[in-house]
């Protein structure tokens, strides 16, 4: 599945089983769309299950630039 997909079926759970607000789930796609930016930026994998650890530690690393 891509991590797009995903994480737009993620933010649907949020707004629909948990009942948070607009303005949570707003914040919530802002940080998503900033971890796609870095997953295309950086030709990094794009499937849910193709991301590794290192994945995370890049993002976390280019956060702090």
């Amino acid at each position: 599945m891509l991590i797009a997909h995903a994480y737009e079926e993620f933010l649907s759970f949020l707004e629909l089983e948990r009942g948070y607000t607009p303005a949570t789930i707003q914040a919530y796609r802002s940080d998503g769309r900033l971890f796609m930016t870095f997953l295309g930026q950086n030709g990094n994998e794009q499937h849910v299950d193709e991301i590794k650890h290192r994945t995370i530690r890049q993002y976390i690393a280019w956060l702090r630039k």
